[in-house]
C-alpha cells in the first residue's frame, strides 16, 4: 500500500508540473499575441506587471519587460508557501518567463 501511495504522489507531482508547463505556454502566447498588441491588461500579478511595464516605458528613460516584472513580482509568493507547491510555481514562472522572452 505504501508503494501505491508513493506512485500516486509522484503521478500528481508530474501532472502538476505538466499543467504548469502548458499554462506557461498558453499565457505567454496570449500575452505576446493578444494582450500586449491590443493594449489589454490581464488581472492579478500579470496585469500589474503589464501596467508597471507600460508606465516605466512611458515615463522612464529605460524599459523593463513584462516578463522580467512578472518574475520580480512573483518571487515573494514563494516565501508564503513553503511546500512542494513552490517547485510547481517555480516551474510555472520560469516557463512563462522563458516563452515570453522568445
Amino acid at each position: 500500500m505504501d508503494e501505491i501511495q508513493q506512485i500516486w504522489k509522484r503521478h500528481q507531482y508530474v501532472a502538476r508540473a505538466s499543467a504548469s508547463f502548458i499554462y506557461g505556454i498558453l499565457v505567454s502566447v496570449a500575452m505576446n499575441f493578444f494582450w500586449v498588441p491590443g493594449n489589454i491588461y490581464s488581472s492579478g500579478i500579470t496585469g500589474l506587471a503589464q501596467l508597471i511595464a507600460t508606465l516605466v516605458k512611458r515615463y522612464m528613460p529605460f524599459e523593463l519587460s513584462t516578463a522580467a516584472l512578472l518574475f520580480i513580482l512573483n518571487v515573494p509568493c514563494f516565501s508564503w508557501h513553503g511546500n512542494r507547491l513552490d517547485i510547481v510555481l517555480l516551474f510555472l514562472l520560469f516557463y512563462q518567463l522563458f516563452f515570453q522572452v522568445l
